[in-house]
């Protein structure tokens, strides 16, 4: 299932469909000049979150990937905003596991100064969806006004 699916199942999820507003797109191996131009496009709205997919069963845009999340991390309008991780094709054998996901986006180097977590998701399956949807939620909480990125 691709990202069309992905953007569907998440903005079905019943709990969230009046509380959050979600914008996605894909950065198509070209990560600056697309994150600018959408920055530009949308009038650098305001972001409480981001969430930041990786295809866990496309090894071969691991580095890709890896390039583009640093990327948005560096981006001033989401410097404090939570990071949820969803790793797609959880449904897969031959899919990486969030361990290898972690260990590629060096999650663990933003503890203590960043507030991320992890989600295995099967959009297949529809599992992981709601429970990063929780995540993600508990982590804007204390503020009174949430948007999504």
């Amino acid at each position: 299932a691709g990202k069309a699916t992905l953007y569907s199942q998440l903005t079905s999820i019943e709990q969230y469909r009046r509380s959050v507003t979600l914008s996605m797109w894909e950065f198509n191996g070209h990560p600056q000049k697309e994150w600018k131009h959408e920055e530009r496009k949308r009038g650098s709205p305001a972001c409480e979150a981001a969430i930041f997919v990786v295809d866990a069963n496309d090894r071969e845009r691991f580095q890709a990937a890896r390039d583009a999340f640093q990327l948005v991390l560096a981006a001033v309008e989401l410097e404090n905003c939570p990071v949820l991780v969803m790793t797609t094709k959880q449904d897969l054998q031959t899919a990486a596991r969030t361990g290898e996901v972690s260990a590629l986006l060096n999650l663990e180097s933003f503890e203590g100064t960043r507030t991320c977590a992890i989600q295995p998701v099967s959009v297949m399956a529809g599992t992981g969806l709601a429970e990063g949807m929780a995540w993600v939620e508990a982590a804007v909480e204390p503020w009174p006004f949430a948007r999504f990125f």
